[in-house]
């Protein structure tokens, strides 16, 4: 049950635009238009995610852009059991507005959208606009781990906190994971999936690809893939990192993805890498043999092998 407590006043920076999609909801009947968006300010280390509404005639679908300064005013707060709040507002709804701000460093900004011909901004706008940029540029992309790459050896910093199990996901969260590579194949809508585990189940709600949604099998580790069956899950690599996961990636490889999205939409949960390398700090990373993350899951993928081949033993006796 969805639950709409408080409605507040929003000053962000937009750090995705996830999707824009027209969807079959039927207002005053008209179709309606949803922008879903990623947003950051000094009030969370997380992102705050945004749905959107608008009618198909609005312009504000085609306006908004990532590192924009977006202003909501009146919007809701919607909280579910289980989930993070998250923030869902219509243009049409009266006393929302929105107010789109492109940002020029050293030489002020714009408006490039309102949704309402009467629109304020806080007096202090350009102060505002400035400590967001700010705090956007020292904060890193992934709010639980701050990442250093040199060459093919990572550092990072806080520990063991850095790293999430598949067993640990948060709906709508980035991550940062250690898994082993099972197989790579392309789906039949020609993305390019890795099949992996981390010994851990992963959330059961997230989507796993059937044979009938393979259309290529890159690379397989038959063994591995029978004897990790219930831990395994798919991971949708796209653009860049696809490509990079399809030329350098083999089974049994121990691997870092880094912001991996555990992405939520209407019918189905999935885990992503996004588009965007170095921007928003995404990628995937081969461990070799100084990492203690890749010892220690090959530690423990050892010993759930050793365990299930002891049942198989057990049962056939």
């Amino acid at each position: 049950m969805e639950h709409f407590m408080e409605i507040i006043h929003v000053f962000a920076k937009i750090v995705e635009v996830r999707n824009i999609r027209s969807i079959d909801i039927l207002e005053n009947g008209k179709f309606k238009i949803a922008s879903v968006i990623y947003l950051r300010d000094s009030s969370t280390d997380s992102f705050i995610r945004c749905t959107l509404y608008s009618k198909l005639t609005d312009t504000f679908s085609e306006e908004i852009k990532t590192d924009q300064i977006i202003q909501l005013n009146h919007i809701h707060i919607r909280t579910n059991p289980g989930r993070l709040p998250s923030l869902y507002g219509k243009l049409s709804e009266d006393g929302f507005t929105i107010v789109l701000i492109s940002d020029h460093p050293g030489s002020g900004y714009n408006v490039v959208f309102h949704s309402c011909a009467n629109y304020s901004l806080p007096e202090n706008c350009q102060e505002m606009i400035a400590a967001l940029q700010i705090y956007s540029n020292n904060v890193p992309v992934a709010s639980s781990a701050a990442i250093s790459v040199r060459d093919n050896t990572l550092g990072f910093s806080n520990g063991s906190k850095t790293i999430c199990r598949l067993n640990e996901l948060v709906r709508f969260q980035y991550h940062n994971i250690v898994v082993q590579a099972v197989s790579v194949f392309i789906s039949d809508r020609n993305n390019i999936v890795l099949r992996c585990w981390d010994t851990t189940k992963p959330p059961s709600s997230t989507f796993f690809f059937g044979n009938e949604n393979i259309s290529e099998i890159i690379h397989i580790d038959e063994e591995l893939s029978s004897l990790a069956q219930e831990y395994l899950c798919d991971v949708i690599f796209y653009n860049e990192h696809g490509a990079c996961l399809k030329k350098t990636v083999k089974p049994g490889d121990i691997l870092l993805l880094i912001n991996m999205h555990y992405y939520v939409m209407k019918d189905n949960n999935m885990l992503a890498v996004h588009e965007g390398g170095k921007r928003y700090n995404r990628g995937i990373r081969i461990l070799d043999d100084s990492s203690s993350h890749k010892a220690k899951l090959l530690k423990y993928g050892l010993l759930r092998l050793l365990i299930y081949a002891k049942s198989e033993c057990l049962l056939h006796t």
